[in-house]
């Protein structure tokens, strides 16, 4: 049998082998199994009984008076324990500065503290610092009390700095060996509870017992826990570890035991905040003992109210922290010993989480009763929480300090696996889930008032007047915690398993109820935040922020926080009218905005802001992602048709889509609640083999059937996965013969109550707004085309027709084709095949056509069926035939450039022999040597209309991209080298930015000048300029991380590929235009007006480059 192992969180505890209420099946192992046949109980003799108990309950009182509050004072011995004035004559009264450990882990400081106060040799101060350590308790200094005191205030100068977490008392003689005493009878008595297990039930009748007899009074065992945070570490240690001995070994000891700490539960806490028992283990620690035990935690469930005490006092400590009914944690982070408190406090989740581990198969009347109690209290609590810490987009300024956020992610990881479990119970009983869901809406009501909210406007968008909310997320606060909508959206998914839904009869009549537009809000702002954040619009609000959306993104909280979100979206999805939601969600993102730039024919590259423009181009990125995710999101069970087993299972391989990952990397990636379905799925989706690598891992590699199911906009993918996930499925699609495309993967269908989610894709704002995406991608410039965009555009069409071709033959089945058709988003598809633009995705488009057209009803017509064929069928013939086709296009291109350039070819033969035959006829002359072009009577001119022509050599180069040897000439391709255009104000007189830059002629001021740098390295310009484009090409398929490259190509500017120097234009190459010219020619008298013509052309150009480069 298998375990998994962990360790709780205490001061100690038992091993739980035998006890049947702490495993499913086989409850003890070999070694502890018991014998065959029944045990007798082993009991006491009568008369040892009774001793047992006068012993029990004598030592019990003893060790209760030496804690009582005067003795923990440690100023004078208790009066029970006082044997008068004639045993201590007033010459022996001595008294001790003694030092109590609580919880001191570095205690060689300890030592070097104790030696500088007390001037003792360092042996004697580790002594001392050994003594504390092993038995928590160290007599410093022993004199009268003004010596003993004036120990005690050295002490206490260092105890801030070198011993913290220690106390420093003046103890009368007699009061430490008292102390020193009950130390040693309580390991005594712990040890004869652990030989002699037949006394455990005399010592649990003990602890029940009242002083005196009197019902009334308190019993030894709540007067035991009541001086709990009086005893120093090691007292309290063994204190705990005699209650586990002497109550915790028996069930009916246990409940008992149970019910007292129940009942104490609250004052315990509030002893335990102080700063000086925080850090060391206090009786609360004792609940996992107690509340992990299903039949005890039900029982105190149902006659207890434990569940409502336990969240009771979180709640009250949190009602001290509030402002205007929200929770605010900034001055609690600010302060050491507040957050100390708070974390305290935090353990109460816990032990409420201990308190609903198990769901009982049969919940009586009371264990309801029980558990509604305590969902009222944790409902006081996520409504603190709702809405908690929001943040404003810092627009003008960076922020000057981050806020902290390491107290709002513990209260958000702590609650998330209460929610989860509180589900649990609600999933498994019908009058808890609709007490729970009318509970959770008059809550929303209460945080979200229908009054106070935001006014709607009507906007006219695609024809049609729409109710809109001019809200924006970039504008008012946000917040991340966002629990009572989580909760709200996983008891939704559960409604339809009871028969119930938003509209039944049990949650129609509540006056307070929220509407769908309004449960859509808060979640649908944290998605849109998450996304702005992630694309680089909220930089301003400093690093913190960021740390928080990636929590929010986290594997171990995605499932509680941003799946919850998505989830709301689905469900109001469903709710709302189709139109209605697409609108709102395009305007929550700024989507719109994308789309009435190009509507009224902007030129958002010339004239508008750049980076506003990107920011619209990511907004509307997101906004098409987020359709994605909404419309296809399906494998989670309330969800889609599924079971927790293929939700897990396509989790395993989406992961293994990445890379080949062992064991511990794929549970590290799931949930904490999935890790246990891992072992199953994984074998069924992957083989444990070798890694085709230089190391030789073992790691889980994907079964190629598998690999149909990638989904490249799954939403539990980051930016890097998604990216590297696709790198390598390209990879492997090009190995096999494939096409490079990633269609979507085949859903499994809605539930019946979401099934209204899938009207989003076919509604009319939806349509038209992929039609106007299209449309703007084929007529905008180069430098505006997104691929992002028309991936995502592609990638939701492809889902569409995905679920039309799975439910074709259906009633009611979903059709997109015709409402596509009816549109024009099928001609517009059809324009953009052959487009150079969308190459990268030709594939995908060539696969939305070909599937279109077939739902349509007619064949896919030339190149593009002929394209799409291999995608849809993938035979094996196919690809031979496709391969084949392949080869002979690439030898018909080689006969082709080889006929284009049979002269070029000829000449570069001939060249060498005609190099040769001119060199012989100089006769070895010097090319510096002008003489040789002038007669004998005749000087060369060097300047005028009858200066004397230089020879010229070709210049030769090599291209640093193909590494192709070419010869500068005007019948040769063009060469041109990588240069950096900047204006510079060097050696100008106006150094001021007004004014347009001269474009022609320099004026006398020298006003800013372009000033051009070269690295001198040469390329052919066809090269250069299909290099450009990759590099454009690249940077626009990963828009978001253009600041990891150093250079922008908005702005024209790429690396040289040899050198990787900054440039933003090229300097063509000119061959030399000097040549000999007879005796009796003369230059050409208009040269001066063709070199002006040139100039006034050039100076053209140049202000077009330099508006492109300077953005003027």
């Amino acid at each position: 049998m298998e375990y998994q192992m962990c360790v709780s969180l205490g001061m100690g505890g038992y091993c739980d082998c035998g006890d049947s209420e702490a495993w499913k099946r086989d409850p003890c192992c070999a070694a502890h199994h018991p014998a065959a046949g029944p045990q007798p109980a082993a009991a006491a003799r009568p008369e040892l009984a009774g001793k047992a108990a006068l012993v029990f309950s004598a030592a019990v009182q003893y060790a209760l008076c030496v804690f009582t509050p005067d003795a923990s004072l440690m100023k004078m011995v208790p009066l029970d324990l006082d044997l008068g004035r004639e045993h201590y004559p007033t010459r022996n009264v001595r008294y001790a500065a003694t030092l109590y450990n609580f919880g001191v882990s570095v205690y060689d400081k300890v030592a070097e503290t104790i030696t500088s106060c007390t001037r003792c040799s360092p042996e004697e101060a580790r002594a001392a610092a050994a003594a504390v350590r092993r038995e928590g308790v160290a007599i410093l200094h022993y004199s009268d009390f003004n010596g003993a005191d004036e120990m005690r205030k050295r002490l206490k100068l260092d105890q801030h700095r070198s011993l913290r977490r220690t106390e420093i008392h003046v103890v009368h003689a007699h009061v430490v060996a008292h102390q020193r005493f009950v130390l040693r009878l309580v390991r005594h008595l712990r040890q004869l509870l652990e030989d002699r297990p037949a006394l455990r039930p005399i010592f649990s009748a003990v602890m029940a017992e009242t002083v005196g007899g009197s019902g009334s009074l308190p019993c030894l065992l709540e007067r035991l826990m009541a001086c709990d945070s009086r005893q120093w570490k090691q007292m309290r240690h063994e204190t705990h570890l005699l209650l586990i001995q002497g109550m915790l070994m028996d069930i009916e000891s246990k409940k008992f035991f149970a019910e007292v700490f129940t009942s104490r539960y609250q004052e315990q806490t509030l002893d335990s905040l102080p700063c000086r028992v925080q850090e060391q283990g206090t009786v609360l620690d004792l609940s996992v003992q107690i509340y992990t035990v299903p039949s005890i935690a039900h029982h105190l469930l149902a006659h207890h109210n434990a569940l409502a005490v336990v969240l009771g006092t979180m709640v009250d400590e949190c009602s001290t922290y509030t402002h205007g009914g929200q929770l605010v944690l900034r001055d609690v982070s600010s302060d050491v010993d507040a957050r100390r408190r708070f974390d305290r406090q935090l353990s109460c989740l816990m032990d409420a989480r201990y308190l609903l581990s198990v769901v009982p198969d049969e919940r009586s009347e009371a264990v309801r009763a029980g558990v509604r109690r305590g969902l009222d209290a944790l409902l006081e609590l996520l409504f603190f929480c709702e809405g908690m810490e929001p943040v404003v987009r810092a627009q003008t300024a960076h922020v000057l300090y981050d806020t902290p956020y390491e107290l709002q992610l513990t209260v958000a990881v702590s609650l998330a696996p209460l929610v989860t479990q509180l589900l649990e119970w609600c999933a498994a009983d019908r009058q808890l889930l609709v007490y729970a869901y009318s509970a959770v809406l008059r809550k929303l009501h209460a945080r979200l008032p229908p009054d106070k909210y935001f006014r709607r406007d009507r906007a006219a968008l695609f024809g049609r007047s729409l109710s809109v909310s001019q809200y924006t997320v970039t504008t008012i606060p946000v917040s991340l915690e966002l629990p009572l909508s989580r909760l709200f959206a996983g008891l939704h998914l559960h409604l339809a398993a009871h028969g119930l839904s938003y509209g039944s009869a049990e949650f129609a009549s509540l006056p307070e109820r929220v509407s769908p537009l309004q449960l859509l809000e808060r979640p649908l702002r944290a998605l849109v935040m998450d996304a702005q954040v992630r694309a680089g619009q909220w930089k301003r609000n400093g690093r913190s922020l960021e740390v928080m959306c990636s929590w929010y993104s986290l594997s171990m909280q995605v499932v509680d926080m941003r799946d919850r979100d998505l989830q709301m979206a689905q469900i109001c999805a469903s709710l709302l009218d189709s139109d209605e939601f697409v609108t709102t969600l395009m305007f929550r993102h700024g989507a719109n905005l994308y789309l009435t730039a190009g509507a009224e024919g902007a030129r958002l590259e010339d004239g508008a802001d750049r980076d506003m423009r990107e920011h619209m181009e990511n907004n509307m990125a997101d906004f098409l992602l987020l359709l994605i995710h909404v419309f296809g999101e399906r494998f989670h069970p309330g969800v889609g048709e599924v079971t927790k087993e293929q939700c897990v299972q396509n989790e395993v391989i989406q992961f293994l889509c990445v890379k080949p990952m062992a064991h511990s990397q794929v549970a590290k990636r799931l949930p904490e609640a999935d890790v246990s379905l891992l072992e199953t799925a994984v074998h069924q989706v992957a083989d444990f083999a070798v890694q085709e690598d230089h190391r030789g891992l073992r790691t889980y590699q994907l079964k190629p059937e598998y690999y149909s199911r990638y989904n490249c906009m799954w939403h539990h993918f980051s930016r890097h996965d998604r990216s590297q996930s696709e790198r390598l499925q390209r990879k492997r699609r090009q190995e096999t013969g494939d096409p490079s495309c990633l269609p979507p993967p085949s859903m499994p269908p809605f539930q019946p109550s979401l099934r209204a989610v899938r009207g989003v894709l076919v509604c009319h704002t939806t349509l038209h707004t992929m039609l106007a995406v299209l449309k703007r991608l084929t007529d905008a410039e180069p430098a505006a085309f997104s691929e992002a965009i028309f991936q995502r555009t592609l990638f939701l069409i492809g889902m569409a027709l995905n679920e039309e071709e799975r439910q074709v033959g259906q009633s009611a089945a979903f059709s997109f084709s015709e409402p596509a058709h009816q549109v024009g988003l099928d001609r517009a598809l059809r324009q953009m095949v052959g487009s150079p633009r969308v190459s990268s995705h030709a594939d995908l488009l060539a696969w939305v056509v070909a599937k279109l057209d077939r739902l349509l009803g007619r064949a896919a017509a030339g190149a593009v069926g002929a394209a799409s064929a291999p995608a849809d069928a993938g035979a094996p013939a196919d690809a031979a035939a496709r391969r084949a086709r392949i080869l002979g296009q690439m030898q018909a291109q080689q006969k082709k450039f080889i006929a284009q350039n049979v002269a070029a070819l000829a000449e570069e033969e001939e060249r060498p022999a005609a190099e040769g035959g001119r060199l012989a006829a100089a006769g070895g002359g010097s090319a510096m040597d002008l003489s040789e072009c002038a007669g004998a009577e005749e000087w060369p001119v060097c300047l005028g209309p009858r200066q004397t022509a230089r020879p010229a050599t070709a210049a030769e180069y090599t291209c640093i991209l193909c590494q192709a040897t070419e010869q500068v000439s005007s019948t040769r391709p063009a060469m041109v080298m990588a240069a950096f255009v900047q204006l510079s104000t060097v050696l100008s007189r106006d150094r001021s930015p007004a004014g347009e830059p001269p474009t022609l002629f320099v004026p006398a001021s020298l006003h800013r000048l372009p000033h051009t740098s070269s690295c001198g390295h040469a390329m052919h310009a066809a090269c250069w300029k299909a290099h450009f484009d990759s590099v454009a090409r690249e940077r626009r398929i990963h828009p978001r991380v253009h600041y990891l490259s150093g250079f922008d190509v908005q702005k024209q500017e790429f690396l040289c590929p040899l050198c990787q120097r900054l440039s933003n234009t090229v300097v063509p190459l000119v061959p030399d235009g000097t040549r000999r010219r007879p005796a009796g020619e003369r230059p050409s008298g208009d040269h001066i007006s063709v070199w002006l013509t040139g100039l006034l052309h050039a100076s053209t150009l140049s202000a077009r480059t330099a508006r492109l480069c300077f953005g003027r």
